[in-house]
């Protein structure tokens, strides 16, 4: 309802190009589902959709591959580290700009989880960190190519299943 953070919103749609925006529009929609699922508290349900697109704030422009790629595989390490640094810098925009602590926070948590600097915890922004990591890794690794894939879906159900390597 901020209109400082609406128009921050829209400036990293537009900055995101098609494939981008639809992506983070995704993200929005798997994440609202997964924290309403959990109960999360109206405060932190609220940091997971801003955030759901503010992780993007530093690179939509710049580097749209970082939207797109499945950084999960060992390969990528570099990847890894590179979009982690970006999303430590959205971070730091949403601590100086919109002066949200939580928000900042669950930003930073999302960097260090997507870096494998840190494991989840307990607490309600490492738990709506992990809200965001979900459904973005959700989302990179089922939706291909304009669609659904739903042998992508069940491949991913299945690693859940019996543990990622």
């Amino acid at each position: 309802s901020d209109p400082k953070v609406q128009a921050i919103l829209q400036k990293v749609c537009a900055d995101a190009g098609k494939w981008g925006r639809n992506h983070l529009y995704r993200n929005c929609y798997l994440a609202h589902c997964i924290a309403t699922a959990l109960g999360l508290p109206a405060d932190e349900h609220r940091a997971v959709l801003a955030g759901s697109f503010l992780w993007a704030w530093s690179f939509a422009g710049d580097k749209e591959d970082l939207l797109r790629k499945n950084y999960l595989r060992e390969s990528l390490q570099s990847l890894r580290r590179d979009l982690s640094s970006r999303i430590k810098d959205s971070a730091l925009l949403a601590a100086s700009e919109l002066k949200d602590s939580l928000l900042t926070d669950i930003l930073a948590k999302l960097a260090r989880l997507i870096a494998k600097e840190d494991s989840p915890a307990a607490d309600l922004p490492s738990t709506a960190a992990s809200v965001l990591l979900g459904s973005d890794l959700v989302d990179r690794i089922c939706f291909h190519g304009a669609y659904w894939d739903s042998r992508a879906a069940y491949n991913l159900l299945k690693r859940f299943k019996f543990g990622i390597s």
